[in-house]
């Protein structure tokens, strides 16, 4: 077992940390620093591509945005247009098609519902759309992933997905809107999400004023059943679109209309600094009631609000810092100690002195269990210490003041 330095947590990068705590969408798409192989492709264009692929993630930012529109996109779709996937006269309905799957991607090739629904927005029979996959499929341009396909490299489906849904001024075309009419629930969700991953590396994180989402959110319409996808969408798109999604959570909370889930979205929302106070405020108005057990309920919002203050390697201290503060500033308000919960419910997270890591990998997940360096948190520890000894029976006699129900004596 590993001790954890007070560097490690004080230098850690939040987006070290996040990698390894967001969904498993975004966890890929932060932590991807090298496109998959190319070097099995028969078809030169192809080939091409992945070379050139290689060459934009090994390039500086500027350098890797302008290879990712020119040389990538370029390579593929000349191995399209040449005719080099499929039958010629298949080039335009090849390069629709690639462009659908890339806004609802992974796809399941064997989707019936889902390429019924497309041949009749293309004008197709099913028929050929399924000739038309199984042709991308053995050109290399799909590749599999578990029983869903994905189109090769990923820099691909941003690029086409900017090209077919972004307006020049930043606004949507209409062309998501539109898949989005014609599509189930399952894939609603997973559209909303690769449309939000977009803004979000269009506007390098600052996604406050972007218009693209609007007319697709404006469609959205979750209900609160815990197994709705939309819901989960919501949730999965937290990290990238923190405002849009808290202002979902705020909105749910006026009407009374809470779901578990909703604590899920502000968990990843608060990965954001600029957004972790309000994160932090609806996590706690959702909790400070709830008498479910912690332990058996993950989405439990204090328990979120508990394991957002804890170390744990990488993670900033300042992002802990932010957390505590948080709950000091609340155990100064008289209402927040007439819960079931109070603030040291999570503030008490900051004292733990171990931990463990999770890691899946493949069939099996890795525990990598660690201890806490104390020097480094020690400032901390010593506020949530200061507010405990605060209401402690020998500091509560001599000042006269009643302690909350938590520490009163039987």
């Amino acid at each position: 077992m590993r001790a954890v330095s007070p560097l490690m947590v004080t230098r850690g990068l939040l987006t070290e940390w996040v990698v390894s705590s967001v969904p498993s969408d975004v966890n890929r798409a932060v932590t991807m620093k090298s496109p998959p192989s190319m070097t099995g492709y028969s078809n030169p264009a192809l080939a091409a591509a992945g070379r050139k692929s290689e060459i934009a993630f090994s390039a500086s930012d500027d350098e890797r945005s302008s290879l990712s529109r020119r040389s990538i996109p370029a390579a593929k779709r000349y191995a399209v247009a040449a005719g080099h996937v499929g039958r010629p006269e298949d080039a335009p309905h090849l390069s629709a098609l690639v462009r659908f799957i890339a806004l609802l991607q992974p796809v399941a090739l064997n989707d019936d519902e889902t390429w019924s629904a497309y041949a009749t927005f293309a004008n197709l029979p099913l028929h050929e759309i399924k000739r038309l996959l199984d042709a991308l499929a053995r050109a290399g341009v799909l590749f599999r992933r578990g029983q869903t396909y994905r189109l090769s490299p990923d820099v691909l489906a941003d690029y086409l997905i900017e090209d077919r849904c972004v307006a020049f001024d930043g606004s949507s075309t209409g062309y998501a809107e539109q898949v989005f009419d014609i599509i189930d629930d399952r894939l609603k969700g997973q559209l909303l999400i690769n449309l939000a991953r977009l803004d979000w590396r269009r506007k390098n994180g600052d996604v406050g004023e972007s218009r693209l989402l609007d007319g697709v959110w404006a469609k959205l319409n979750p209900s609160n059943e815990p197994w709705d996808p939309q819901l989960d969408a919501v949730a999965d798109i937290a990290f990238y679109q923190p405002r849009r999604c808290l202002d979902f959570v705020e909105r749910k909370v006026a009407e009374d209309n809470i779901t578990p889930k909703l604590a899920r979205i502000c968990k990843y929302a608060a990965y954001n600094l600029d957004h972790l106070e309000r994160a932090l405020e609806l996590l706690w108005e959702l909790g400070r009631d709830d008498t479910t057990l912690q332990n058996s309920n993950t989405e439990h919002a204090i328990r979120i609000l508990k394991e957002l203050t804890e170390p744990e390697p990488k993670k900033p201290l300042a992002y802990i810092e932010g957390v505590v503060d948080f709950g000091l500033q609340l155990a100064k308000e008289k209402d927040a100690w007439s819960h079931h919960a109070n603030p040291l419910d999570f503030l008490s997270g900051v004292l733990c002195t171990e931990g463990h890591e999770t890691e899946p990998d493949r069939r099996q997940l890795i525990f990598r269990p660690f201890f806490i360096n104390p020097e480094g948190i020690r400032p901390l520890r010593e506020r949530v210490l200061a507010l405990i000894f605060f209401f402690s029976p020998t500091q509560t006699r001599q000042s006269g003041r009643r302690p909350p129900r938590r520490f009163r004596s039987p």
